[in-house]
């Protein structure tokens, strides 16, 4: 069995997509609502809920852990891989693709606070970046409008978040939490059609599909 984790219905694309590619193979979701959303809270705050969760995942009879959140998997997967014997697959920010995407060298991530600001976004701007312009862009309670099913105030927040950035030559802008990823199409309207969308959806899926491959005997 397969666990996903997210504190809330973000994962449901990975989800998804890991259905797709391994349909065969059974998933377990634990949407930790109680701790919703992870993005605000303290680093160390998030490894300790994350760890709680991935030893009830185990106790489950998970053989693989997908964490499907950008915020839980910048501040926890290198903790986790130290403790768990089970493969961890986490979700970063496409960074990289992003930067081979862009013509203008001018690249937006949006994500929560706290993978905004987290060293891992960091490291992967300054690996694939190099001469790219990244505004990290924090989208305060976009997850929660997500979460319970605000489409108005998504596109509000969107909205005006974006107008502030619309004219700086951005090309390609990166969903950098599995939450945006549910609103890609209205994201896309917003931002415009001459701007490219992408997220780690469908990657993160084929890298689960190979991990959990390598692990048939």
């Amino acid at each position: 069995m397969i666990g996903i984790l997210d504190s809330g219905i973000g994962g449901k694309g990975i989800e998804q997509e890991v259905t797709r590619l391994l349909p065969g193979v059974g998933t377990y979701y634990l949407r930790d609502a109680e701790h919703f959303p992870y993005g605000d809270k303290p680093p160390e705050e998030v490894v300790r809920i994350i760890d709680e969760n991935c030893g009830l995942l185990v106790s489950k009879g998970a053989k693989l852990i997908v964490l499907a959140c950008n915020s839980a998997s910048v501040v926890s997967l290198a903790h986790l891989r130290r403790k768990y014997q089970v493969p961890f697959v986490g979700v970063v920010p496409a960074v990289k693709p992003a930067a081979a995407l862009t013509k203008t060298g001018k690249i937006a991530v949006f994500g929560t606070a706290l993978t905004s600001s987290s060293q891992a976004l960091e490291e992967l701007i300054e690996k694939f970046c190099q001469g790219i312009t990244v505004y990290r862009i924090p989208l305060e309670g976009l997850a929660e409008a997500v979460e319970f099913g605000e489409p108005e105030e998504a596109r509000r927040i969107v909205g005006e978040t974006w107008h502030r950035y619309r004219n700086l030559g951005i090309d390609v802008v990166v969903l950098g939490c599995t939450h945006y990823t549910l609103i890609r199409d209205d994201i896309q309207h917003l931002v415009g059609a001459d701007v490219k969308v992408i997220d780690s959806n469908e990657a993160v899926a084929k890298q689960v599909k190979r991990v959990w491959e390598g692990l048939i005997p």
